[in-house]
């Protein structure tokens, strides 16, 4: 449990301890703990002393080099941080993660004397949180198994039509509108019943903490929910309660008056936010508040990168928007430093192309941002006026990322109608609500590739207060002149007598200069060498869907596979995925590739048999389990028999439809993409 807390809080933030590290002895290859004299160290026991307990988030080592090259990053070694986060979260390092919480709370000092709220071991990164008395805390910075402890500190919420400011109206006559996407709202939960948001939310979770200090806000009293209602929002009556509306709504709010940046995306509601009785904490006369504990946003976003890297799950979310904030950071390296779990969970989000956007924070800072924004890996957002001049209220850095309006923004209130606020809280939702719309016109594009394309194309705005130049949302030129890659819709070839016609086609291109089309012929030892047969010109840039063919003539019966080679003006290139076609002998049954090919609902493909025979057509997954039966009966010869491949309730990957009969078996791959 949490005890009240009056100074030492603001004491550490002031002295820019919010993590302490175990360090390596000398001597004898064993931990010796942090020196007596380090401030850090200092200061937790200080608080352990004189409170009872602190709150930690703890850093463990699961054994492997991914704890390792976290923390090297975390500490601003060279190596970078997201190819030991991939490490740590893929399924292989999972039960060592498992394991070394087991054995560290296994471990830990129990004390009769110190009520203490139950540990929580997060299931994807190894951490824990808990809240440690004197004696654990001290077994704690002596365990081999712990890298690095940072104490748990709640932070408060950061509280003419700005979508038409940034070009959303412009992007949706384009077609894209965040459509298929999915933002993930990490606040005080969202009003569904409200008429621009109603039918948005797909998803809800809830991770709030009871202690002495606070209490849970989940809707059915328990520090974590998740399910349907689990995500709305807490009582309007305490100041923040309304918050994630307001977000929400500008994210992707949409009905008949209004309408968000990503007007037909989809929201997860994540409540993270507690209540908090006490004027220690929440200020002199404001309570009661609501305020975050950072365990609670590391346990949200837990929950979402498991939802994100579930390549069968039903999401597929763009973004993550923090609209929330802590301490003040000067300095990039010692924010990473100082707020490494955190970070550790923003890079594995963007190893899983997540975007993880946050509030600058609306202290008025011309030289620092506030935590989480601080973090090298977070897609930071000042706000700036309609009349495109930063807020005088907002937060700025020579790391600050992106500007977008926050200032006098209309947004929907909890309960019912709307209402004009600001605050970098409502211009992060602008940018997460134009991640969704830039990943509707390319699914696939990277963190990177958005990033890249936002910051090329934003509107230059300069800061008075520091000189600073800075990017602020332009989303429809983002759509039209940015880094984005080429988008290929579709890739097929049909075999045409003894001719194979290849046909592709792209949603949007970005200086494509043209494809080379590559062949390889495929015999019983496997594929053969690819060769270039061809090249047909691209269109440049545009987004205006394009649509190419290009025929091959064949002169002998085999298995050919094809592939694209898209090469940009610069030399850069990508290859597509590669298709199969088949040219039969005369006189041999054929089975068809499916077309199109990959598929999202439905692909076709034909089977034609020399004689009259029982067949039976099956589809079977990756592993081999069999999914549907399309045939199983008895089939005349000489005509084409189709069959349709539905893919409704299939998870995304390789799939194999296979035809036998009395005289043949044989079989093809079709690719699923949800």
């Amino acid at each position: 449990m949490k005890t009240p807390c009056v100074c030492v809080v603001l004491l550490a933030c002031l002295l820019g301890l919010a993590a302490v590290e175990p360090v390596q002895a000398q001597q004898g290859g064993k931990r010796s703990g942090l020196p007596r004299t380090d401030p850090s160290y200092k200061a937790l026991v200080h608080r352990a002393r004189t409170e009872g307990f602190v709150p930690v988030i703890v850093e463990l080592n699961p054994g492997g080099s991914a704890a390792r090259t976290m923390a090297k990053a975390a500490d601003g070694a060279s190596t970078p941080a997201p190819a030991g986060v991939s490490a740590a979260a893929s399924a292989g390092v999972r039960p060592a993660i498992a394991r070394v919480q087991a054995r560290v709370l296994a471990g830990l000092p129990r004390s009769a004397a110190t009520p203490m709220r139950p540990a929580t071991a997060y299931r994807h990164l190894p951490f824990l949180a808990l809240d440690a008395d004197l004696e654990t805390l001290e077994w704690l910075m002596g365990s081999p198994e712990v890298l690095r402890i940072q104490e748990d500190r709640p932070v408060p919420p950061l509280i003419s039509s700005t979508v038409e400011l940034v070009g959303a109206e412009e992007a949706w006559a384009r077609g894209y509108s965040g459509q298929g996407q999915t933002i993930a709202i990490i606040d005080s939960g969202v009003d569904p019943t409200h008429h621009t948001l109603a039918g948005k939310i797909v998803a809800e979770a809830c991770f709030s903490t009871s202690s002495y200090v606070s209490t849970t806000l989940c809707p059915d009293g328990t520090d974590e929910q998740i399910g349907p209602g689990a995500g709305v929002h807490c009582d309007p009556a305490i100041p923040g309660c309304g918050h994630g509306t307001q977000v929400a709504s500008v994210a992707a709010g949409h009905d008949e008056t209004y309408a968000g940046v990503a007007r037909d995306a989809s929201i997860l509601s994540i409540q993270v936010f507690s209540r908090f009785d006490s004027e220690s904490y929440c200020g002199a006369g404001k309570a009661p508040c609501v305020l975050s504990w950072t365990s609670d946003q590391l346990a949200a976003l837990d929950h979402v990168y498991g939802l994100a890297a579930d390549p069968d799950g039903p999401l597929s979310i763009a973004a993550v928007n923090l609209s929330l904030g802590g301490w003040k950071y000067t300095d990039q390296d010692l924010c990473d430093a100082h707020n490494a779990p955190m970070k550790a969970y923003v890079d594995s989000l963007r190893s899983v192309n997540v975007a993880v956007v946050a509030a600058a924070g609306n202290n008025g800072y011309a030289d620092g941002l506030v935590s989480p924004a601080c973090i090298s890996s977070i897609v930071s957002v000042g706000a700036s006026t309609t009349y495109d001049e930063v807020s005088s209220f907002s937060n700025s850095a020579p790391f600050l990322d992106l500007l977008a309006p926050g200032q006098a923004v209309e947004a929907a209130k909890a309960g019912g109608g709307y209402g004009a606020a600001s605050g970098t809280s409502l211009a992060a939702p602008h940018v997460a609500g134009a991640w969704a719309v830039l990943r509707s016109r390319a699914p696939s594009a990277t963190v990177d590739e958005i990033e890249a394309a936002l910051r090329i194309t934003g509107r230059p705005i300069v800061d008075a207060r520091n000189g600073l130049e800075k990017p602020r949302l332009q989303v429809d030129q983002a759509l039209v002149a940015g880094a984005l890659p080429v988008e290929l819709t579709a890739f097929e070839g049909r075999v045409e007598g003894q001719t194979i016609r290849l046909t592709w086609s792209t949603a949007s291109e970005t200086n494509n200069a043209g494809f080379e089309v590559e062949q390889a012929l495929v015999t019983r030892a496997g594929p053969g060498a690819w060769r270039q047969i061809g090249y047909v010109a691209g269109a440049g840039t545009t987004d205006t869907p394009q649509t190419y063919t290009y025929p091959v003539a064949t002169v002998e019966p085999g298995v050919y596979r094809y592939r694209l080679k898209q090469v940009d003006y610069d030399g850069t290139f990508a290859y597509s995925p590669e298709v199969e076609v088949q040219i039969q002998p005369a006189g041999a049954h054929y089975l068809s590739p499916a077309h199109p090919n990959p598929f999202h609902a439905r692909a076709a493909f034909t089977l034609t048999l020399t004689r009259p025979q029982q067949v039976t057509v099956a589809v079977y997954d990756a592993l081999g389990r069999r999914v549907t039966v399309l045939q199983d009966g008895y089939l005349e010869a000489g005509v084409p028999h189709s069959f349709t491949l539905d893919g409704t309730g299939w998870g995304s990957g390789l799939y194999l439809y296979e035809a036998v009969g009395e005289t043949f078996r044989e079989s093809r791959t079709v690719l699923h993409v949800r």
